[in-house]
C-alpha cells in the first residue's frame, strides 16, 4: 500500500515538473510573439534599422531553438510542426511550441473561449506570418530534399558584393555552407560578417582567380582545412567599355584573364577533387552577352560567349563522372557593375522597351536558378545555359 502511494506521489511530482516546463516554454513563446508585434510597429514608424530588428528576431528564435533540446520536452511536442513555421525557421523550435502536448502535459489554466493549446498554435501562425511579411527576410529551413543544399559546401568566386554575394546568401538560405572568395580580405570579411549575422554558415578564402598557382593552392586549402567543395559558382568577372577600334590591349587582356581564364583555372582545380568523388556541381556565370552583342563591349561579349562554350565542353568531358556543369546567364540587373547604366535614363528607357518584362532585374531573382542548378533537382541537366533575362533573348 505504501509503495503504491509513493508511486502515485512520484507520478504526480513528475507531471507537475513537466507541466511547469510546458508553461515556461509557452510563456517564452508568447513573449516572442509580443516581440514580433513590437518589431512590426517600429518598422512602420521607421525608428529603428531593419538589420537591428532582424538580428533581435533571430536571437529570439535561437533562444526557443535551445528549448527543443531540453529533456523534459516530449518527442511528440518536438515533432508536430506548423507548415508556416517550418518554412520560416531554421529549427523545429517554433513547431515544437505550436504542437499539442502529449497526454499528461497540460497547461494549468484553460481560458474562456477555447483551449489554450489552440491559442498557442494560432500564435505560432501569427508569428510566422508577421515575420514572413514584415521582417522581409526568412531564415529558411528546406524540407524538400530535391532543392535542399543542407550539408553541402559551396565556393562562390567574386563574392564580396553584387551577384556573387547575393548568390552566396541564397545558397546559404537553402542550407549550404558558404565559402566566399575574392581577391581582397577586407571586403570578404565584411561580407562574411553580414551573412553570419543572418544565421548562415560562412567562411572566406582570399585568392586571385586569375593566378593559376594561387587557385590550386586556395582550392586545396579549402578541401583539406574545411572539407569537400560540392558546389562551385564561377562568378568572378569584370567589364570594360570602349569603341572596338579604340579598345586597349591591357583591357582586352584583363577581360580574358578574369572572365575566361579564371573560369578555367577554378573549374579545373575544383573538378580535380570532384572527379574522384563522382559528384559535384559547377555553375558558370555567363551573360545575355553570351548570345547578343552591343556597341562598346565586343571583348566582353567574346569572353562570355567563350564561357558558354567552355561550359558545354566541361559537361562533355566530366558529366560521365557524375558532375553537372551548367551556365547561368543574367540579363540586365541592378548591380555595382551596371551603376552608370542604371543611372542613364536613356539607356533605362531603351532597356525597358527592349525587355519583355519591361524593367531591370533584381539580383535576388537569380537565386532560384542558382539553387536549381546546385541541387539534386538538376541531376540530369548538363551543358545547359539558363537565361534569367526577363525575356530579352527571346524576342527581336
Amino acid at each position: 500500500m505504501t509503495a503504491r502511494v509513493d508511486k502515485k506521489r512520484e507520478n504526480h511530482t513528475s507531471r507537475t515538473v513537466r507541466n511547469e516546463h510546458f508553461v515556461l516554454a509557452r510563456s517564452k513563446f508568447h513573449e516572442i510573439v509580443i516581440n514580433v508585434f513590437r518589431v512590426s510597429a517600429v518598422l512602420r514608424t521607421g525608428d529603428v534599422s531593419r538589420n537591428f530588428l532582424e538580428e533581435r528576431f533571430i536571437k529570439n528564435v535561437q533562444q526557443i531553438d535551445r528549448m527543443r533540446h531540453e529533456p523534459m520536452v516530449s518527442d511528440r511536442f518536438k515533432v508536430k510542426a506548423s507548415h508556416i513555421g517550418k518554412a520560416l525557421l531554421r529549427s523545429a523550435a517554433l513547431s515544437a511550441l505550436c504542437a499539442p502536448a502529449r497526454r499528461g502535459i497540460r497547461p494549468d489554466v484553460k481560458r474562456k473561449g477555447g483551449n489554450t493549446r489552440r491559442r498557442v498554435r494560432a500564435s505560432g501562425v501569427i508569428l510566422a506570418t508577421v515575420a514572413a511579411f514584415i521582417m522581409k527576410k526568412e531564415v529558411v529551413m528546406q524540407d524538400n530534399p530535391l532543392f535542399s543544399l543542407a550539408g553541402r559546401r559551396a565556393l562562390v568566386t567574386g563574392a564580396s558584393r553584387g551577384i556573387g554575394l547575393t548568390l552566396a546568401r541564397g545558397l546559404g538560405q537553402f542550407g549550404a555552407k558558404i565559402v566566399l572568395n575574392g581577391r581582397n580580405s577586407e571586403p570578404l570579411a565584411t561580407a562574411r560578417d553580414m551573412l553570419a549575422g543572418e544565421g548562415l554558415d560562412v567562411t572566406t578564402a582570399a585568392f586571385d582567380v586569375t593566378d593559376q598557382d594561387a587557385v590550386i593552392a586556395g582550392v586545396e586549402n579549402i578541401e583539406y582545412e574545411q572539407g569537400p567543395i560540392d558546389i562551385l559558382i564561377n562568378n568572378a568577372g569584370i567589364q570594360r567599355r570602349a569603341p572596338l577600334d579604340q579598345f586597349s590591349r591591357a583591357d582586352w587582356d584583363a577581360l580574358i584573364s578574369t572572365n575566361l581564364n579564371a573560369v578555367f583555372f577554378v573549374g579545373q582545380a575544383v573538378a580535380r577533387h570532384m572527379l574522384p568523388r563522382g559528384r559535384g556541381k559547377i555553375v558558370n556565370i555567363c551573360s545575355v552577352q553570351s548570345e547578343l552583342a552591343r556597341p562598346g563591349i565586343a571583348p566582353y561579349t567574346a569572353t562570355k560567349g567563350a564561357v558558354k562554350n567552355l561550359t558545354k565542353g566541361m559537361a562533355t568531358d566530366w558529366a560521365r563522372h557524375g558532375l553537372q556543369i551548367n551556365g547561368l546567364a543574367p540579363g540586365y540587373f541592378k548591380t555595382e557593375m551596371n551603376e552608370k547604366l542604371v543611372a542613364d535614363q536613356v539607356f533605362t528607357q531603351w532597356l525597358c522597351q527592349r525587355t519583355p518584362a519591361g524593367r531591370w532585374g533584381n539580383v535576388e531573382e537569380l537565386v532560384g536558378a542558382a539553387v536549381f542548378l546546385s541541387s539534386d533537382a538538376s541531376s540530369f541537366v548538363n551543358g545547359h545555359v539558363i537565361m534569367v533575362d526577363g525575356g530579352i533573348t527571346a524576342s527581336v
